[in-house]
């Protein structure tokens, strides 16, 4: 067993030398350093070998770089990009919020407004009840044209008024409705229950009319 591995080293010694280490050692020209590098004389197979893998290195290199460049380059530009998207959607929510807070500084005074005038519409009517019948009925529109104006701006009041305090109101304007018809016939109404209403709601208003809270 011990004749065939010896044969074996052997031959892989011959094929080495012959193939792989004299090539890498053997100066092709005559009169030329294993290291020279001139137009007279041919690359060693060192030379070669050293040569090749340097011009492998450097062009992986420059790949390479070129690779990390691009990527970095592509990063960057999300990256802002990302930022760029981020700004301008905050400059549109703060827009909004804006918009919001002017809405309800609008909506707030002119419920308080509306409210007033309702107030001191059926104040007149309840201080100086004898009156022509054309007078009611004017008096009973002008609670009903004040009665839609509240409406209306009810209507703007989405995202700035608690639905609860909306329903509230609608309730309200209900019941100013029968109020104005009442007038209009001469029948009777409650002018204190009209009064207590107005002040809770206003003071409901005045209450958060400083506030960025949405009016609960």
């Amino acid at each position: 067993m011990a004749k065939p591995n010896i044969l074996f080293l052997v031959f892989t010694f011959v094929i080495g030398n012959t193939f792989l280490i004299y090539p890498a050692f053997a100066v092709s020209s005559e009169g030329c350093n294993m290291f020279e590098i001139t137009f007279d004389c041919d690359l060693s197979g060192w030379m070669k070998l050293i040569l090749g893998d340097i011009a492998i290195a450097a062009t992986l290199a420059i790949f390479l770089h070129y690779l990390v460049h691009r990527s970095n380059t592509k990063i960057e530009e999300n990256s802002n990009a990302i930022k760029s998207n981020s700004v301008a959607i905050q400059k549109i929510i703060t827009e909004q919020e804006g918009i919001r807070k002017r809405r309800k500084i609008y909506v707030i005074q002119s419920l308080k407004n509306h409210f007033s005038s309702l107030l001191l519409c059926v104040g007149i009517v309840n201080k100086f009840p004898d009156v022509s019948s054309n007078t009611l009925v004017e008096r009973s529109k002008e609670l009903e044209s004040i009665s839609q104006r509240i409406q209306n701006t009810l209507n703007l009041s989405i995202d700035v008024l608690d639905p609860m305090f909306v329903e509230q109101i609608e309730k309200f304007l209900t019941t100013v409705e029968q109020i104005a018809h009442n007038i209009q016939e001469n029948k009777s109404w409650n002018y204190d229950s009209i009064k207590d209403n107005i002040a809770q709601m206003t003071k409901r208003l005045n209450k958060y009319s400083d506030t960025d809270d949405i009016i609960k």
